[in-house]
């Protein structure tokens, strides 16, 4: 006979992570003891909770479609932004949300993302990273690419008539002197944009659509940030925002594994404290007077 508790508690999970997320409540529930507490063991020592709280209310601001995503994914990137030490900003920035529709929840969610200036904080805070750049070749531009035992670009820029991007690359230069780069053509980016970004129905906000350039820059970075010898949580960043770029949904283990096409996937402790507080806030809702119960 199934478990009438495990019955109940599925569509219990699930009405927790459909629930839209309201500024106001938001902004109350970050404001709770509760929270201030696991945001402060989340948090690297420069970053303090108000600023994490800030900066999730100015995003909530200039991006209103992020208010039409479920109140748990909010609480999920914001947390996810705590742990790596990344300000949540534009998709330029160090690390954002992009709204996306979940076909399983039948809702929006904010999908946690890294800009490629989240991804270069974390490079330079291993002391094995001295510097880190990326650049476009333009149509025009004198550019020569070699691998092999001594791999290396020459790239001129012609400033007066540059042309069309073609490509892209990510150098990075060590402590010890040597270098490592990441180059990509315009193709191969545009390919693998197909491949692990594709375009979803319902889906309101890509940064391909409004930042191809600097997307296809950060794409190389984040190839070569997976060769690089830096912190580890260079290696989670890269690994999340993968994810975030799929569109894959780090809780979708909650619902009937019948009705998940993709392999569960281990929830982060990110996940687990906004899972915590959201139901929390479930709690603080059903003790509110004139709720139902």
């Amino acid at each position: 006979m199934p478990n009438p508790t495990n019955t109940q508690q599925a569509p219990k999970q699930q009405a927790v992570q459909q629930r839209a997320c309201e500024p106001a409540t938001l902004e109350k529930l970050m404001g709770t003891a509760t929270m201030q507490k696991q945001l402060q063991a989340a948090l690297p020592r420069h970053i303090t909770p108000q600023q994490i709280v800030r900066q999730a209310m100015t995003l909530l601001r200039t991006t209103p479609q992020l208010c039409e995503c479920s109140q748990f994914s909010v609480l999920s990137g914001i947390f996810k932004a705590a742990e790596l030490g990344l300000a949540l900003s534009g998709p330029l920035g160090q690390a954002y949300l992009v709204p996306r529709w979940n076909n399983k929840l039948k809702c929006k969610e904010a999908t946690f993302q890294v800009g490629y200036k989240g991804i270069f904080q974390l490079a330079y805070r291993s002391s094995k990273v001295k510097k880190i750049e990326m650049r476009t070749r333009h149509l025009n531009d004198h550019f020569t690419l070699r691998l092999g035992t001594q791999s290396h670009i020459d790239h001129v820029p012609n400033l007066e008539n540059p042309g069309e991007a073609v490509g892209y690359y990510t150098v990075a230069t060590l402590t010890d002197g040597s270098q490592d780069f990441e180059y990509m053509s315009k193709k191969q980016v545009q390919e693998h944009r197909e491949r692990f970004s594709p375009k979803r129905e319902n889906q309101t906000f890509s940064p391909w659509d409004s930042d191809f350039d600097a997307m296809a820059q950060k794409t190389t970075a984040r190839m070569l940030g997976k060769r690089l010898p830096a912190a580890t949580e260079l290696q989670e960043a890269i690994a999340e925002d993968e994810r975030g770029e799929q569109g894959m949904v780090a809780m979708t283990n909650l619902l009937d594994p019948a009705e998940v096409s993709e392999p569960p996937m281990t929830p982060s402790k990110s996940d687990d404290l906004a899972e915590e507080l959201a139901r929390e806030d479930a709690k603080q809702e059903e003790r509110e007077p004139g709720s139902e119960g």
